[in-house]
């Protein structure tokens, strides 16, 4: 089942942690797991790496609130891969697509006031 790999492979890499029922060895989610879930499901959906997930939920778990943003998108030197995942800049890489975005427009603005 798909959901059950990609449950194991989140626990595997630390991104979650489920109790165990003591009789029976059964993972019990509560509250806090499932807000834990839809969280790394979003921003997987998003394509962040899980390293930056790790970040994040590491940020969160010591009860810092600020800089998510940051945290997020910048890799940290103890990150386990040699050269950054394009989705640890996901948010860098967006908010430049923007800014070009919004300056190709802008001057495709020029051009129509000038040549119109």
């Amino acid at each position: 089942d798909v959901y059950k790999r990609q449950l194991y492979d989140w626990e595997r890499n630390n991104l979650i942690s489920i109790p165990r029922r003591p009789d029976n060895g059964y993972r019990v989610y509560g509250a806090h797991e499932m807000n834990r879930l839809r969280v790394i499901r979003m921003l997987r959906k998003a394509r962040f790496a899980n390293m930056a997930i790790l970040r994040v939920m590491t940020h969160l778990d010591s009860g810092r609130r600020e800089d998510l943003k940051t945290v997020l998108d910048t890799p940290m030197r103890e990150d386990d891969c040699r050269m950054p995942c394009f989705s640890d800049n996901w948010l860098s890489t967006l908010m430049d697509s923007e800014k070009c975005a919004r300056e190709a427009v802008n001057h495709l603005e020029q051009m129509v006031k000038k040549y119109a």
